[in-house]
Parts: structure tokens; C-alpha cells; sequence
């Protein structure tokens, strides 16, 4: 187990081999924030780390959040969709491709809802062992 977030974050952020230009668009947060997480200036924020867990669903959220469990290394942004309107040409096509995205983004919801859902388990654990640490 690596020590620190910190510390996890770069691993995780090595294996998709883009600049921290790229990531931070990804994310949505500044270039900045990205360097200076990476270079142990700051911490990762909770914002921060919802963002990547939002974007990165094969990211262990156990493992990013807290050192447990296992990292896995095959991460896929869901920042797009998979299907390319570009290629639509006729009204039935197209019909199609947003009934598609509708079934992508209920999906991408989904996954939301249930890192949501993971995070605030987790954030109780961490609550109720600092209170029977008292």
C-alpha cells in the first residue's frame, strides 16, 4: 500500500500517459491543480477526487480514496459518448443516436449515483471510526 494520496494519484495518473493539460480538461479543474497535486504542494481536494472518479470508472475507489483494495490500471475516461453523431444523416438515424445517448448518460448516472452512494459509505466509516477513537 502506497502512503500517501498523493502518492496514488501518480501512479494512477502514469498509466494514461497524457499531459496534465489534457487531464485537467478532462477533470474539469485547472492545470494547476493537477501540478501541484503531483508535485505534493497541496492534497487532492474532495472535489478533485470526485471529478476523476467520475470520469475514470475502472479507478478503484477504495484503493484512490483510501490505500485499500486494488488498483486497477485499465482506465477509461466516460467523458464521451460512443457514438458519433457526425455519421447520422437521415431523421430515423438520428432518432437513434439520441434515443442511444439518453441510454449512455442513464447509465453514466448510474455509475454516479453508485460512487456517490460508495463515497458516503466510506466517509460514514471514517466518521464513526474517529468517533470510537475518542
Amino acid at each position: 500500500m502506497l502512503c500517501s494520496e498523493n502518492e496514488r494519484f501518480k501512479l494512477f495518473f502514469d498509466t494514461l500517459n497524457i499531459s496534465q493539460k489534457n487531464f485537467s480538461s478532462i477533470i474539469g479543474l485547472s492545470i494547476a491543480n493537477v501540478n501541484a497535486w503531483l508535485n505534493d504542494r497541496t492534497h487532492i481536494t474532495g472535489e478533485g477526487q470526485v471529478r476523476i472518479l467520475k470520469k475514470y470508472k475502472n479507478l478503484d475507489a477504495r484503493w484512490f480514496l483510501f490505500g485499500e483494495g486494488t488498483f486497477k490500471s485499465e482506465t477509461e475516461s466516460v467523458g464521451e459518448p460512443t457514438v458519433n453523431y457526425k455519421q447520422q444523416s437521415n431523421p430515423d438515424d438520428m432518432n437513434t443516436f439520441i434515443s442511444e445517448l439518453f441510454d449512455q448518460l442513464k447509465q453514466k448516472d448510474e455509475q454516479i449515483r453508485f460512487l456517490q452512494d460508495q463515497l458516503r459509505n466510506y466517509v460514514d466509516l471514517v466518521n464513526i471510526n474517529k468517533l470510537q477513537d475518542k
